[in-house]
């Protein structure tokens, strides 16, 4: 799970979703700057392959710094929210 404009990425998480989808987060930040941010990733197929990370939330400022993401997947079929991802940090 690539940083792209970050110095470091650390932090994955994982989990499992209906029809073979798999979703992944991730912390991103500078070693030398307050820049940090935590993002997204899928894979339609079974985690073999990652589409493009999707940024969730992102800060600039020192005061903050997003960590301890965690992810999960409502994968109860008879949920009204079948699917949804949700992140939390």
């Amino acid at each position: 799970m690539a940083g792209g404009e970050f110095q470091r990425v650390t932090d994955p998480w994982v989990d499992f979703g209906p029809s073979n989808r798999v979703y992944g987060t991730s912390l991103a930040f500078d070693d030398t700057g307050p820049d940090n941010a935590i993002f997204v990733h899928t894979s339609t197929d079974g985690g073999q392959t990652w589409g493009p990370p999707v940024q969730v939330v992102k800060d600039t400022e020192l005061a903050f710094f997003n960590d301890r993401q965690s992810l999960t997947v409502d994968d109860f079929p008879a949920s009204p929210f079948y699917g949804r991802v949700y992140v939390g940090w």
